[in-house]
């Protein structure tokens, strides 16, 4: 069969009556109806925000779960975990601390990449005029 030649057995793509009337049903809305429809739009768009930070909340409990059992394993081992936001480059920094004389074991990641990560941030501005 050639590509756009339908067979007249084909009803696939002939319109049924149901469809032919919703057609014409939607040339026929009136304006109270359009009201109606960004009412259900705005319903949706409601649940879905709910939905969302219903998500967000549950994530949050078991992100604080996971602090509280690694925190507790840490203090097993005389250490401390510092968890902190580096807000110049908007990136989680967590550090291993020893509980006793208070120095850091370990960084991730590491100072030296932060710094890194600093000056690139900075030399951005350089070659780069704006940021989309």
């Amino acid at each position: 069969m050639i590509d756009g030649i339908f067979k007249t057995t084909d009803l696939e793509n002939v319109p049924t009556k149901e469809t032919q009337r919703s057609y014409k049903k939607a040339d026929r809305l009136r304006p109270d109806d359009t009201a109606d429809v960004e009412d259900n739009k705005k319903d949706v768009e409601d649940k879905k925000k709910d939905v969302e930070d219903k998500k967000k909340e549950e994530t949050l409990v078991d992100v604080k779960k996971a602090i509280e059992r690694i925190d507790s394993a840490a203090r097993f081992y005389n250490r401390q975990l510092e968890i902190e936001l580096e807000e110049d480059l908007n990136i989680t920094v967590v550090k291993v601390v020893d509980g006793e004389t208070k120095e850091v074991i370990r960084q991730i990641p590491p100072e030296e990449i932060v710094a890194l990560s600093k000056q690139a941030k900075d030399l951005k501005g350089l070659l780069i005029h704006k940021e989309v």
